[in-house]
């Protein structure tokens, strides 16, 4: 006898759709139930237990549910965390209810909203690139003596040229270029020598990248410029790599290593890549802490972005790195990939490099960076079913190819 039940997975608005199209919904009551079907958990933090208890009071009301501290029912706290529970649906009802509210839950509800409406939506295009149909690959160049996997292998121009051309010709989508090492215990080098390293590079790989063969019957036509990243904290690196043909700057202090850059980035209106570190290069490994993770980086990210835009930066040129060994632990790393999906609700694309990593060494037992490719792969798909706009990687090829095939199982679907 056939099984007659099953558990479905619905994830989002298009899974609920096709879920109800395969058994032969109406599409009128298809745009009735869809929100019904999807379920989000949201988290607060210090809401006043007032506010809190109104919270739960409506969500109560409309079949959804709130958890708080023990302390919100008596008033023996001040304040709480929220963690709310209901569809699509329940929340709309909630967002009604609470524009009737006092405590500042109007502006709270509006606050939610947001949220739950960014988690769910795609960014908008950066630099051509559009997001939400395929994952974007970031082909890595150091030009440095020391960094972790191939420091000196492109100190050489001949070398790094070759190697943009090589990592174009296998997919990359960007090129990022870096001058000054940030491996953990890294050391600061100069604006001047970093600028000497990598100006060149740019420079020659805009004049030798390969272009498009001639069209039968149709007038030749170069292919579009690759994308040029420069890997830098310092503005002045950032301006001369600008100025001399780069598209966008990946900064990985997230804009708090030089007062400059941000004004330098909006001057030139060029994307950058927010990344975030818990100190520098050279002590972020020292014991690492955090006392809630997702919701520090979230705090982070939301107070990058406030004043990267008032700098003048357009908040569509911000893109988001959770910064994967920057200042944290093996479990630290692993509890972002988890749950990396959870900075949708900043609405702006996310970047993330893993790329032969230690922590991926840590539990391969793989001392060797250059043996960690597929322990990598395995961290990009999974990171690409977590809604993962772009993947910072060495091996492009290996990447590359893991990429289309995860993209094809998870992003594909919600095209049809």
């Amino acid at each position: 006898m056939s099984k007659l039940s099953r558990i479905i997975s619905i994830e989002n608005i298009d899974d609920a759709e096709r879920e109800m199209l395969s058994v032969g919904t109406d599409p009128s009551g298809i745009a009735i139930m869809v929100p019904k079907a999807v379920f989000r958990a949201v988290k607060l933090k210090n809401i006043s237990v007032t506010s809190a208890n109104i919270l739960k009071q409506d969500m109560l009301s409309g079949g959804g549910d709130a958890a708080t501290s023990y302390g919100t029912i008596d008033h023996s706290a001040k304040t709480t965390d929220v963690l709310l529970f209901g569809t699509l649906s329940q929340y709309t009802r909630l967002f009604e209810k609470l524009k009737l509210q006092q405590f500042g839950l109007p502006d709270l509800a509006e606050e939610i909203k947001t949220a739950i409406y960014a988690s769910q939506s795609i960014p908008a295009p950066v630099l051509g690139m559009e997001f939400g149909k395929r994952t974007f690959v970031m082909g890595i160049l150091n030009v440095t003596p020391d960094s972790f996997s191939d420091g000196g292998e492109y100190l050489s121009q001949n070398n790094a040229v070759e190697r943009a051309k090589e990592m174009l010709a296998e997919g990359a989508d960007i090129i990022d270029i870096g001058g000054e090492s940030t491996r953990p215990g890294a050391e600061t080098i100069s604006v001047e020598e970093e600028i000497d390293r990598i100006i060149p590079v740019i420079q020659r790989i805009i004049v030798e990248a390969p272009h498009a063969e001639p069209q039968q019957a149709e007038p030749q036509q170069a292919e579009p410029q690759p994308i040029i990243s420069v890997d830098t904290r310092k503005s002045g690196v950032a301006e001369a790599a600008l100025k001399a043909g780069a598209f966008m700057v990946n900064d990985v202090s997230g804009l708090t290593f030089d007062p400059k850059m941000a004004e330098i980035l909006a001057a030139h209106n060029a994307p950058v890549v927010i990344m975030h570190s818990k100190g520098d290069p050279k002590t972020m490994q020292c014991d690492p802490r955090y006392e809630d993770l997702m919701s520090e980086l979230l705090a982070f990210f939301e107070e990058r972005i406030k004043t990267a835009c008032k700098a003048g930066i357009k908040e569509n040129n911000i893109v988001i790195d959770p910064g994967i060994g920057f200042g944290k632990t093996l479990e630290h790393n692993l509890e972002i990939l988890r749950r990396v999906e959870e900075l949708r609700c900043l609405g702006r694309p996310i970047c993330l490099g893993t790329s032969r990593k230690s922590f991926i060494g840590q539990i391969l037992g793989q001392k060797d960076p250059l043996k960690r490719d597929y322990g990598t792969a395995a961290t990009i798909s999974l990171a690409i079913s977590k809604k993962v706009d772009i993947i910072r990687v060495h091996n492009v090829r290996i990447a590359g190819q893991t990429a289309v095939i995860s993209d094809k199982i998870i992003r594909e679907v919600s095209q049809r």
